[in-house]
């Protein structure tokens, strides 16, 4: 009886570590909304009088995340509310994602003009914004998000992106236009969202990359 005791005692002891293990090694849990914003505070100043608008629900910062899979960064956006058009930024709007990777700040962006035809590009900071070219981005008016997507080799120059990397500080801004984009070109920010959490290249996200 008491071997028999013994030999039940073993075989429970060796399934709960089984069990144990299979739990050490559970996939880690996608990362989502990296940075977040309050509702409602999409009100920044018209350039010329300094003056608050109303709150624009287009320009209203949400969320955002920013991901990588392979050779691909993507970086999404999310607003209150998203239509093509905005009547409060009849000139258009614009959005970026901008994040820091070894000391270097990175940017994704959208610029929408007045009918809500998109252009993306990616970039770097260094006193000014300075361009590295066009990239791919898709407008989700349903899901009320910006997604823009770029080659991490565009921004081999500046930092390197890869598996285990870390990517910092993301913080988004909307901003509209004024005046004629061509000519002026000046983007008074609506809203921002700032304090984003640190996330690890190549780590599972909540974020479909690259589309």
């Amino acid at each position: 009886m008491r071997a028999r005791l013994l030999r039940t005692l073993t075989v429970a002891g060796s399934l709960g570590l089984v069990a144990g293990a299979g739990l050490a090694g559970a996939a880690p849990k996608p990362v989502c909304n990296l940075v977040t914003d309050a509702t409602g505070d999409g009100t920044g100043f018209v350039m010329t009088d300094m003056d608050y608008l109303p709150n624009d629900p287009n320009l209203d910062l949400v969320s955002g995340d920013v991901a990588t899979k392979g050779r691909t960064v993507t970086a999404v956006i999310r607003t209150a509310e998203l239509a093509l058009s905005d009547p409060a930024a009849p000139t258009g709007r614009a959005y970026y994602a901008n994040f820091t990777v070894g000391g270097t700040t990175l940017y994704l962006s959208a610029a929408l003009n007045g009918s809500g035809a998109a252009t993306y590009s990616a970039g770097y900071l260094d006193t000014t914004r300075q361009g590295l070219g066009a990239v791919t981005g898709t407008i989700d008016v349903a899901k009320k998000e910006v997604r823009i997507s770029a080659p991490v080799s565009i921004f081999a120059a500046q930092a390197k992106i890869k598996d285990g990397t870390k990517i910092m500080d993301l913080n988004l801004l909307a901003q509209r236009y004024v005046g004629d984009r061509a000519v002026v070109g000046a983007t008074p920010s609506a809203d921002d969202a700032t304090g984003g959490k640190t996330y690890t290249a190549g780590a599972p996200s909540c974020v479909a990359v690259g589309k």
